[in-house]
């Protein structure tokens, strides 16, 4: 087969939609059209009934203990907001330190350089030249104001899957909460979501390869922002 021009090279920003994808969609962009908060009539009951067998699905993926743990949101950026600016909101009382890392995708940092506008401490960790976080250096970050850690895994731009699995332990004894954003999770690489306040995740990046794997070496976190590309 030849090759076909031009070639998309960036596969790590966004991807086609999934053929089977496109197939299981068609008929809520067609004919089940209902809107699943219209609760008065059989079209919006179809709906939602749709929404609650996808969200029950993506949960039994990642490992949550309750479906209702899923906030589906319109995408990746929104995810992020809820959950950064949630978890600040609901530990403002304890603290108002952040640690997070330099090389956050822009979503990450726009919602940082906000909330230090409303008196928060945001410290931002520096990385090695590989990409990979030094866990010594999120030890050092932490004070005991520090109501959250935030990072990126893996990046959407490097290589390098930066799991933070030593340096999980360390806000949960402090009284803190971790929040990862893996804008390309996957079933192959387990997030031990068990160790998560929220998890904020891109539809696009959602690897369905090994459900089972993921889902038995997961327990779930108390909430998860997902946010639906398509």
């Amino acid at each position: 087969m030849g090759l076909k021009f031009p070639i998309f090279m960036d596969a790590q920003s966004t991807t086609p939609c999934d053929p089977r994808v496109v197939e299981a969609m068609l008929p809520y962009f067609t004919e089940k059209f209902g809107h699943p908060a219209s609760r008065n009539h059989p079209f919006g009951w179809e709906a939602e009934g749709a929404v609650d067998a996808a969200r029950a699905k993506i949960a039994t993926l990642i490992g949550a203990r309750d479906p209702k743990e899923l906030v589906f949101t319109s995408g990746g950026t929104e995810a992020i907001n809820l959950a950064l600016k949630g978890v600040a909101e609901m530990y403002k009382e304890k603290g108002n330190h952040i640690v997070t890392t330099v090389i956050e995708q822009r979503a990450s940092i726009d919602t940082f350089k906000r909330l230090e506008r409303q008196g928060f401490q945001v410290t931002y960790v520096p990385v090695q030249p590989d990409g990979v976080i030094d866990v010594e250096e999120i030890r050092k970050a932490l004070t005991d104001k520090t109501i959250l850690i935030s990072v990126m895994s893996p990046t959407t731009r490097s290589a390098p899957s930066r799991t933070s699995r030593p340096s999980a332990s360390s806000p949960r004894r402090r009284g803190s909460s971790s929040t990862p954003t893996p804008r390309r999770p996957s079933a192959r690489s387990p997030s031990t979501s068990r160790r998560w306040a929220s998890i904020s995740c891109r539809a696009p990046r959602i690897s369905s390869t090994a459900p089972r794997a993921w889902a038995r070496s997961t327990s779930g976190a108390r909430a998860r922002a997902c946010g639906s590309r398509r």
